[in-house]
């Protein structure tokens, strides 16, 4: 699993870093549409519309109860992607997008204290 910690994961490395797990066999999970794009198995990550919704459901939230800003937060819409290719080479039977998104979408909800209650689970295109 990739973390976005740009002294290790930055263009100078991250070509180098797929290319040795790939042929090492070891699949890798990603934080952007990029390294998913370049080679990592799955990527999980935020465009910048689903950051955008969510800071305008927080701004709604302070506006309308007059209150302070919630504490640091997961994002609460998120797309999850396969690359099928990188799967298929390593010999592995990943689900398909739609059902990661839909089962890591309920978990992500099931893990907020009332957000189970507010809303299903979130697909993002």
């Amino acid at each position: 699993m990739l973390l976005p910690d740009p002294v290790a994961i930055n263009a100078d490395t991250v070509y180098g870093l797929l290319l040795t797990t790939y042929r090492a066999g070891v699949p890798v999970i990603g934080f952007s549409e990029g390294l998913l794009n370049a080679g990592a198995l799955v990527s999980l990550f935020s465009t910048a519309q689903q950051q955008g919704r969510q800071g305008a459901d927080i701004a709604r939230r302070v506006l309308a109860h007059e209150g302070a800003l919630p504490a640091a937060q997961y994002p609460r819409y998120f797309s999850v992607r396969v690359n099928a290719s990188v799967a298929r080479s390593l010999g592995l039977h990943v689900p398909p997008q739609e059902e990661l998104q839909t089962a890591l979408s309920a978990r992500a909800i099931e893990a907020v204290p009332g957000e189970a209650d507010q809303a299903a689970p979130r697909r993002q295109p």
